[in-house]
């Protein structure tokens, strides 16, 4: 499916302005077990603040699975640190959507090694 590599071109540039502009206003994002996020801007600002601490992150796709209005899809995310220190985290993204732009996403992943070492910064 086209649509989903577009976006996921577009996360991995890391421009918020860029991958913000798929999501509807009044989104919602599961991340792992976490409080669900409600709305684009709560959203943007959350995946702002994931990301702080890294330079680059690149996904390479797995399985998929969907049409045109849900999907979910395997990857491997490579998220790199400015000291060039790179993690490997695979994941599973789910996204609803409609023609206002993604009305739900969750995302699965076991984040834990990135948390450690940031937490070690």
């Amino acid at each position: 499916m086209q649509w989903w590599i577009d976006y996921f071109n577009d996360v991995d540039t890391m421009d918020t302005e860029r991958f913000g502009a798929w999501f509807a206003d009044d989104m919602e994002l599961q991340f792992n077990n976490a409080p669900l996020i409600h709305g684009k801007a709560a959203v943007l600002g959350f995946l702002r603040e994931f990301t702080r601490n890294f330079s680059s992150l690149k996904h390479s796709h797995g399985q998929l699975v969907g049409d045109e209005t849900s999907a979910a899809g395997e990857a491997m995310i490579v998220f790199v640190r400015p000291d060039d220190a790179r993690y490997s985290v695979r994941g599973v993204t789910m996204v609803t959507r409609d023609e206002t732009g993604f009305r739900r996403m969750a995302i699965y992943a076991d984040f834990s090694e990135i948390y450690a070492a940031v937490q070690g910064a």
